[in-house]
């Protein structure tokens, strides 16, 4: 009997014009979406190359620029990649520095991309409701609810049977939207997955399918709550544009309501502040010295690097005070980041959107990586720069003036920058929060469904 009302269900929708309006537009948009993703994907690997070969030609010991590779799933998924920076630059006695992104397309920030994520997330997610909004208050008012039920068949099997027919309808969706997305794929580009790529993308898939569960367990739910079509319809929108809309946008406001962090303002005045004072001790120094070596008679060669380290430990000590307020910033961000997450588990989309970045290596998370991988290079790298010191004290005083003269070490003597995106098993374990909120939804709608059909007045 359920295998009956599966195939009744399953047949109602596929042959529903509402069906076919809704796969043509979710084709049309996986399409548009692919092609324009291919060609971004492929300009931005011919910049990153560009990029890396002008900043090999012109980079200097004091200063170099470092860049990060578009990953090969920003093809499927943007994340954060093109809104902010993939480049940072590195300078003696400053903080690193990241480069504002590239993306030349000046309505870029007023829309959110159109990847596959937002097809995936927004599109089906609306389909499901217009799929399951009439399961029971339509068949309630087409009167044939009263009559599969007057044959005696249990309501648990009506219920489970269009839950059923439902989601498959939104799996045949799915596949013929995938299968001309990798057609279109194979036709503009190849990218060449890694093995670590396809277990992303078949989590990401994994992701996908319970994430529809849920839509269609909830649309089931009002359906199961309302006794009008018409009123669940209303009542589903309403519930997609908050959970879709509304809340995503609200968590990170609220968040940031929540734990302060340093306005940039703030740190600009404090960095003005200690850049003043870094100059003034520096004077202050630089006077003792050209007294003492007045007095003492140094040699030319002598009052070189004396004045050279003064500058250099006064350049470490401005840094070092730089990057304690940068990492106070940071620190706050990522804590309102991290509340906002939580906040916007209260919608499934919320929990759907961290989720899909995160795994497809294109998520803040993926960014924060890049920036500690520069800083730990600009550390170890500019370290050559204070070794010709021997002793680091404050005073010029104390310090060993039998140095000789100062000279970069060789290529080979400098660390090399490398950058490892973050593995597959690190990422599947960020986002199991998430993936166990959404089935926790698909379980708990589903349950409420069940609760209230039970009691479903028929008539």
């Amino acid at each position: 009997m359920l295998w009956t009302v599966v195939k009744k269900e399953l047949w109602i929708n596929l042959t529903s014009l509402r069906f076919s309006v809704s796969v043509f537009i979710l084709v049309a948009l996986v399409i548009a979406s692919l092609v324009v993703s291919s060609k971004e994907y492929t300009g931005q690997l011919r910049d990153y190359e560009n990029k890396v070969k002008l900043h090999k030609a012109f980079a200097k010991h004091n200063n170099i620029t470092l860049d990060r590779r578009p990953p090969k799933l920003s093809l499927l998924f943007r994340g954060v990649v093109g809104n902010v920076g993939s480049s940072v630059e590195l300078t003696v006695g400053e903080t690193p520095k990241l480069k504002e992104s590239s993306d030349e397309n000046l309505l870029s920030p007023l829309f959110p991309p159109v990847d596959l994520g937002f097809v995936l997330g927004m599109v089906m997610s609306l389909m499901a409701f217009f799929l399951t909004y009439d399961a029971i208050s339509g068949e309630r008012e087409r009167g044939t609810l009263k009559l599969i039920l007057s044959n005696q068949v249990p309501r648990s099997t009506v219920l489970l049977g269009k839950w059923i027919g439902g989601y498959l309808t939104l799996l045949v969706a799915l596949i013929m939207a995938t299968s001309v997305g990798l057609i279109v794929l194979e036709l503009n580009i190849r990218p060449g997955f890694a093995w670590d790529d396809w277990i992303a993308l078949g989590t990401i898939g994994l992701t996908v399918l319970i994430y529809l569960a849920t839509f269609c367990s909830l649309g089931i739910m009002v359906s199961a709550t309302t006794r009008s079509s018409a009123t669940a319809i209303l009542a589903l929108l309403l519930i997609w544009v908050l959970s879709v809309l509304v809340v995503p946008s609200l968590s990170p406001r609220i968040a940031a309501a929540i734990i302060e962090a340093p306005s940039p303002q703030k740190i600009v005045a404090e960095k003005r502040v200690a850049k003043s004072e870094r100059f003034e001790r520096a004077k202050k120094r630089h006077a003792v010295a050209s007294a003492r070596a007045e007095a003492e008679h140094w040699t030319d060669e002598r009052i070189a690097n004396a004045a050279w380290w003064i500058d250099a430990s006064e350049a470490k000590r401005y840094k070092d005070e730089m990057m304690r307020l940068e990492r106070e910033l940071d620190n706050a961000v990522r804590r309102q980041v991290r509340l906002s997450h939580i906040l916007s588990y209260i919608s499934p989309y919320g929990c759907f959107s961290t989720a899909v970045p995160r795994l497809a290596g294109t998520g803040i998370e993926s960014h924060w990586r890049f920036l500690e991988a520069a800083r730990r290079f600009d550390s170890a790298y500019f370290e050559a720069f204070y070794r010709f010191t021997e002793n680091r004290a404050k005073d010029i005083s104390e310090v060993k003036l039998s140095l000789g003269k100062w000279r970069w070490p060789k290529p080979e003597q400098v660390p090399q920058f490398r950058f490892e995106e973050e593995g597959i098993t690190e990422r599947v374990a960020g986002v199991l929060s998430e993936i166990v909120v959404l089935v926790v939804y698909a379980v708990l709608f589903f349950t409420i469904s069940y609760l209230r059909f039970l009691r479903y007045d028929v008539r």
